[in-house]
């Protein structure tokens, strides 16, 4: 038997809002296509942040790119700060152990309520688009060889570095991705 709760928030979702704020037991509800985070990039659809470590810089400019899946965050997945559900937190460091000379981009999936797995969605039909047009124009803004690009996440965002991987021909590295949700769409109804 569903919980009346999960009812509503499907339906809350399928017409394309996310939670993202709160007082007490209410959450605040915005339209996707609305977000805005200062500390947030959007390019077409896509939210990101970049990460360049000034003290990993040689003086050369920008030489490779690392694109980072965000996973999702299975702890607390209503959180009432949607900025925390898209970008976890995982591996707040990972900047530090890069070469010189590397931009890393966190990229979040900001698509339904814990991401669509980065794939299109009813509310997003254009999703993988966006994205491929998204990973392209950073590669083309930092005038990065293909050959220095690295499409990176684990869990979810496992499965979005290895499908965006093969769909431009990309380097991956996928750590334990999560490549089947049908307990979520199934058992969840989700």
């Amino acid at each position: 038997i569903e919980e009346p709760e999960h009812s509503i928030l499907r339906k809350v979702f399928l017409n394309d809002f996310v939670i993202d704020g709160g007082i007490g037991n209410t959450k605040v509800l915005v339209k996707r296509t609305s977000f805005y985070r200062s500390d947030l990039e959007k390019n077409r659809g896509i939210y990101f942040q970049r990460e360049i470590n000034s003290k990993r810089l040689s003086g050369n400019g920008i030489q490779r790119i690392l694109f980072y899946f965000e996973p999702m965050n299975a702890d607390n997945w209503a959180t009432d700060d949607f900025r925390y559900q898209a970008l976890p937190g995982r591996f707040r460091s990972l900047s530090r152990s890069l070469v010189k000379d590397t931009a890393l981009i966190r990229i979040a999936d900001v698509n339904l309520s814990r991401g669509s797995y980065w794939f299109n969605s009813r509310n997003y039909s254009h999703y993988k688009d966006d994205m491929m047009s998204f990973i392209e124009n950073i590669i083309s803004e930092y005038n990065v060889s293909r050959d220095n690009v690295v499409l990176y996440g684990f869990s979810r965002g496992g499965f979005g570095s290895l499908y965006y991987g093969k769909l431009l021909d990309l380097q991956v590295v996928s750590v334990d991705p999560v490549i089947d949700a049908s307990f979520f769409v199934e058992s969840r109804q989700d």
